[in-house]
């Protein structure tokens, strides 16, 4: 890994797959609304590609790659309801997650750059009193673009008032990835069962548990 002399200063966590465990529940939303409205069956695995992204952007992918009448962006509101009636009854915090927030706030400045919606990320992080770790929380409804976009992490950057070169982000999926380094930050990837298959080239560490992510794994990134 190239040597750099930028100084870590900030972690920007990912939250759907790296700090809660989302993306079933999130596979699970999309195909019910879609088999239920045109009775198509999506496939898990070029789903996992979709992850990462804003929700209408998915919903938009599917409408586009068949042709599909009607209004994507009400039948997304159909899926966001149906997300909304089983998340906080079947989210579950991914191992090592809380532990690794608490040891890296120790040393640096902490956000959270999501494409989930601000119900979401507030609801997810209430649930686990996580929300007091953060110094900056945005959603993807507070940026124009969704990942692979950079506008989340350039925001959370901007709000954290640290300079994207001087800061790390931590996601599961190659979209997040991408966007983390379209922001001109460094970037560790932790796939999940869902993401495992992603090309994560672009990452400048690729770990398999939250839980190898350190103090000194950040400062040692740059």
């Amino acid at each position: 890994m190239a040597k750099h002399s930028n100084k870590i200063k900030a972690v920007v966590f990912d939250m759907d797959g790296v700090l809660i465990d989302t993306n079933g529940l999130y596979y699970q939303a999309f195909s019910r609304v879609l088999k239920n409205k045109y009775n198509i069956g999506i496939d898990v695995n070029e789903f996992s590609q979709q992850l990462g992204k804003k929700s209408e952007e998915v919903m938009e992918y599917y409408f586009q790659k068949y042709h599909l009448l009607g209004d994507p962006f009400k039948l997304n509101q159909e899926k966001r309801e149906y997300y909304r009636k089983i998340f906080l009854e079947e989210i579950k915090p991914k191992s090592g997650g809380k532990v690794t927030v608490r040891k890296l706030k120790r040393e640096f400045k902490l956000a959270l750059a999501s494409s989930s919606s601000k119900y979401s990320i507030n609801a997810a992080l209430g649930k686990y009193s996580l929300k007091s770790y953060f110094d900056v929380v945005v959603s993807g409804q507070e940026v124009r673009h969704g990942k692979p976009s950079p506008d989340v992490y350039v925001e959370a950057a901007r709000r954290l008032k640290v300079a994207t070169n001087n800061c790390v982000a931590i996601e599961d999926a190659a979209n997040g990835v991408e966007s983390a380094k379209n922001a001109g930050m460094y970037c560790i990837a932790v796939p999940d069962k869902f993401t495992i298959s992603h090309d994560f080239s672009r990452a400048d560490l690729v770990v398999d548990k939250l839980s190898r992510i350190s103090v000194e794994t950040i400062k040692n990134i740059s």
